[in-house]
């Protein structure tokens, strides 16, 4: 297998973790240990994904995600949490740098499966996902 090939195997992984990770949550209260079991995996598969091949960025348009302009069949069906939220918050890229934390991650799947849910115009929250993920310094 080449480098490219692992690398991309490794990005599916690491897509698929955050993708149950946020499912999860829509179980789970934040602090359940079964939704902390998945986010830490998550973790792990970042962390792994990071520490060997670096930056990792995702593409989402038109209902499909790419990694570094291959298409992820598999993850455009499997990850329709994310595309979701991403979709609902306007966004169209995923990335994550080395030196992600645990907490950022975490705060990231948390965003993901609140923006699944529908803002209400009552609700006052006109935060854009864009914007609570800069706060959040994932830009």
């Amino acid at each position: 297998m080449t480098y490219q090939a692992e690398e991309h195997g490794s990005a599916k992984s690491l897509l698929n973790l955050v993708e149950s990770a946020v499912k999860s949550l829509h179980l789970y209260a934040p602090d359940h240990p079964l939704a902390q079991g998945e986010v830490d995996r998550a973790w792990y598969g970042a962390f792994a994904h990071l520490n060997d091949y670096g930056r990792v960025v995702y593409d989402f348009e038109d209902g499909q995600i790419f990694h570094g302009g291959t298409l992820m069949v598999d993850e455009s069906v499997a990850c329709a949490e994310i595309m979701s939220a991403l979709k609902r918050g306007k966004g169209n890229r995923l990335a994550f740098e080395p030196g992600l934390t645990r907490e950022q991650l975490a705060a990231l799947i948390s965003l993901l499966a609140e923006e699944r849910a529908e803002k209400s115009p009552e609700s006052g929250d006109s935060t854009s996902l864009g914007a609570r993920v800069k706060d959040l310094g994932l830009d």
